[in-house]
């Protein structure tokens, strides 16, 4: 052996130590990955967040029934046990949502599994008469919706209707827009019809036909194919007409009206048109400071003709006490001057106007300095012009 190589060579007692250091290490590595097993007396507690599944609902159904649960049921939150009260809601929830997309016999089957590591499995439809024992403690809840059937119209027929067109009515059941006429464009439910009987008595009544109804008299139902059946009956009965609105004002608790209008629109009567005849009525006043004005409008004569009844209206006004704004403060703004925020405002300054001839008052003094005097006795003339001279 040469000089060299026993320089290089290390003593017997160094390699020994090199092994133990080496046997250590892996000793250390292997504590570290392997845990220490868990003693007699110790309680394992779950710490992941309970487990929702639907199936049985396509790909986008599932995650979409899901995300509902997680939203509504459970604000977004991932409790660790699930409460068997959520449970039974969303148990009624599915099936709510599966029927009211034309599935209208579905069947949800509940696979539970417990803290202890049981599982239950039964039917929704049991849960009415009897309902999960209270101290369940479920990890874990899958929801295997079987939908069935689809619902659907096959056909749709008409009788009474006169006004409008078949393809208008039609587009209150089904869905007419459509190029291809699929099962999902013509869905139906008990719900959706009468829905749909409701929206065309509102048109009909906006149309002027007060005392319109539409029924359902014949729904045949195939349970095997899903296909339906529907004879709808329309009775619009007769057109009312607005011939005449007599408009009477009272101002300062007046018993006799201070001025009296008559307008003749000549518009079919329906309770929107009443809504915003009434409605313009007090926005006229309440741009003049009239904010506890009031409006009662009763029927004077109604005069029958074929299929026509032409009213005569009377709208009475009640103006109510005149409000005035002393005067407009700011506060809490930080970076915002006084002169910009008056000018936002500009555009709301109210008038003090009287029915009398008086000159127009500034209602709030403090945005004088803003705004030209002419400027604002033009504006408020022409809001006695518009308003209160019909």
């Amino acid at each position: 052996m040469s000089p060299h190589d026993r320089c290089l060579r290390k003593p017997a007692g160094i390699l020994a130590l090199d092994r133990s250091l080496g046997q250590s290490l892996w000793l250390l590595i292997f504590l570290l990955l392997c845990p220490a097993p868990a003693r007699a007396d110790s309680t394992v507690t779950n710490t992941k967040p309970a487990r929702i599944r639907v199936s049985g609902y396509g790909l986008f159904g599932n995650r979409e029934l899901r995300r509902m649960l997680l939203t509504l049921e459970l604000g977004g939150k991932r409790p660790i046990f699930l409460e068997p009260s959520f449970v039974e809601d969303a148990a009624l929830l599915l099936r709510a949502r599966v029927k009211r997309d034309g599935y209208l016999k579905p069947t949800l089957t509940l696979r539970l599994t417990l803290s202890e590591g049981g599982q239950v499995h039964f039917k929704a439809e049991d849960l009415l008469d009897n309902p999960l024992p209270r101290s369940l403690q479920i990890v874990e809840a899958r929801f295997e919706i079987h939908k069935g059937v689809l619902y659907y119209y096959q056909s749709l027929q008409f009788e009474g209707i006169q006004s409008l067109r078949e393809n208008q009515v039609r587009a209150f059941f089904v869905e007419t827009e459509t190029l291809f006429h699929l099962k999902r464009a013509r869905i139906y439910t008990p719900e959706q019809l009468r829905r749909s009987l409701s929206s065309l008595e509102d048109v009909l009544d906006q149309h002027g036909y007060r005392d319109a109804k539409a029924e359902a008299t014949s729904v045949e139902r195939n349970d095997r194919t899903g296909a339906v059946n529907v004879h709808i009956r329309v009775q619009q009965g007769p057109k009312y007409i607005v011939r005449s609105v007599k408009e009477e004002f009272f101002f300062s608790d007046t018993n006799q009206p201070l001025q009296t209008t008559v307008v003749a629109p000549g518009k079919p009567y329906s309770r929107l048109w009443l809504q915003d005849l009434v409605l313009s009525l007090k926005t006229n006043l309440y741009r003049l400071g009239y904010p506890d004005t009031s409006v009662e409008v009763k029927t004077l004569q109604e005069t029958t003709q074929t299929n026509r009844v032409e009213m005569d209206l009377q709208a009475t006004v009640r103006s109510g006490p005149v409000v005035h704004i002393g005067g407009l403060e700011f506060r809490g703004q930080k970076r915002t001057s006084r002169a910009l925020l008056a000018r936002r405002v500009r555009s709301a300054v109210i008038c003090s106007i009287r029915l009398k001839s008086r000159p127009a008052a500034i209602a709030w003094p403090s945005l004088a300095f803003l705004i030209p005097c002419r400027s604002i006795t033009a504006h408020c003339n022409r809001i006695r012009a518009k308003s209160c001279t019909r």
